[in-house]
């Protein structure tokens, strides 16, 4: 039996699918599916550990619908400076929205959890804030301690000072900083200094055009 969105039916019906299976225990009887992680749930009390496994499905990234490939991770740690190179298809503020409210992954932020253990990367992602307030949105580090710092604005120009934070966390880190990246919604990469760039957000996935609208 297959059923879905399994996290409405509350822990009466969780309870009653542990019971169902208690008594018959092989394997495939029930395949339950939902649109939250299960064991999130706040409403549901039972886990039914030792009686299922969990898999997780992600919706596509905008790199894997319009066929690119999705290595972003990988050349900003590598050589961010070829980044500045790239010539992405240019997308007005609509197409980021209409990207945005079509579903899947088309920003760095938000889901970056699930890139990182279904796309690229293998290191580890932080927030970043200090006492006095300064905070970078997305830290990330790879296990030999280099890091990249992302900044995400809904904005089609970038001025120095929306480095401030970044500039901040490459002068701690020093070295083993490899980037600090502001995201932006203009229409070509520009340099800021050292190891800052801004970059569109189209370069994410590969900076081809948006798929059509459905």
């Amino acid at each position: 039996m297959f059923i879905n969105e399994v996290q409405r039916a509350g822990d009466e019906f969780v309870l009653a699918i542990k019971a169902a299976v208690d008594r018959d225990p092989r394997p495939g009887t029930f395949v339950l599916s939902g649109s939250t992680r299960f064991l999130t749930v706040p409403t549901l009390s039972e886990s039914l550990a030792g009686r299922a496994a969990l898999i997780e499905l992600w919706p596509f990234s905008v790199a894997k619908r319009v066929g690119a490939t999705p290595d972003f991770l990988d050349r900003v740690f590598d050589d961010p400076d070829a980044l500045l190179r790239e010539s992405p298809a240019v997308l007005t503020r609509h197409e980021y929205l209409r990207l945005a409210c079509t579903g899947g992954f088309p920003e760095v932020v938000a889901r970056r959890s699930a890139r990182s253990r279904a796309i690229w990367f293998r290191g580890r992602h932080i927030h970043f804030q200090d006492r006095d307030g300064r905070e970078v949105d997305c830290v990330l580090e790879t296990p030999a301690g280099r890091v990249v710092g992302v900044e995400v604005k809904a904005a089609a120009t970038v001025r120095g000072e929306d480095f401030r934070h970044l500039t901040t966390l490459r002068d701690r880190i020093g070295d083993n900083f490899a980037a600090g990246v502001v995201f932006f919604t203009g229409e070509r990469p520009l340099p800021f200094g050292d190891r800052l760039i801004a970059l569109p957000i189209s370069l994410l996935w590969g900076g081809a055009a948006p798929p059509p609208t459905p």
